[in-house]
């Protein structure tokens, strides 16, 4: 059977991150903010027009409807989430967290764009362009030696954008908030721990549930 990396050093690590994010866990509903009714209160969603030719992807009640379905630990001590336009090319940055504020910002987006250039003809695919074709339904094709990735559906864009955008700045949030219970990490270290958490997430919240919906059909 196997336990993750757990025998004897691997499994005391894997018991004392368990312990670590109960304990997260605990002090976030201890902590968190709630209405009169005992909801928690959602950070402030501000919603500002998108760049000509964009969309947002997620709208201000798409944003309110993931972040309810998330655990409190990473909705806790978040102030503030911005749907601001596009400032210049598609996904430099799609979104970023600025930890001082404890704001996300998301960026707007067309329904089609240009991806970055990969030798197609030896058969390589980046890992953003496999989870965009085969988890989240986008239409990719090529021209002229240039692949485009096009959205049939604002709901399919959603999905892709909250599931791997919103989540890897929570990630970041997460990693902000809970700074004095982990190692510090900067640059690629700091991103990669981030796309855990949007993993995270994803697995958590989301797949288990099409997992199931699709085996009950």
């Amino acid at each position: 059977m196997r336990l993750h990396f757990c025998s004897r050093v691997g499994y005391e690590d894997c018991m004392s991150r368990s312990f670590r994010t109960q304990k997260r866990s605990r002090l976030a509903d201890r902590r968190v903010a709630r209405d009169r009714r005992g909801n928690v209160r959602l950070p402030r969603i501000i919603e500002r027009r998108p760049r000509h030719g964009d969309v947002h992807p997620a709208d201000r009640q798409m944003v309110r409807g993931f972040l309810l379905r998330l655990p409190i630990e990473y909705i806790y001590g978040l102030k503030r989430v911005e749907l601001r336009p596009r400032p210049g090319a598609i996904g430099q940055p799609y979104g970023l967290y600025r930890p001082g504020q404890k704001t996300i910002i998301l960026y707007s987006l067309p329904m089609a764009w240009e991806l970055p250039t990969i030798d197609s003809s030896a058969g390589e695919y980046s890992i953003d362009e496999i989870r965009m074709e085969h988890m989240f339904f986008a239409d990719i094709r090529e021209r002229d030696g240039t692949r485009f990735v096009h959205w049939t559906k604002i709901e399919l864009l959603a999905f892709w954008f909250c599931t791997t955008v919103l989540a890897h700045e929570l990630g970041h949030h997460h990693r902000n908030q809970y700074r004095a219970q982990h190692r510090a990490s900067v640059g690629l270290e700091e991103e990669i721990m981030a796309e855990i958490h949007a993993l995270r997430i994803w697995r958590r919240q989301f797949l288990s549930n099409i997992l199931r919906r699709r085996s009950a059909k």
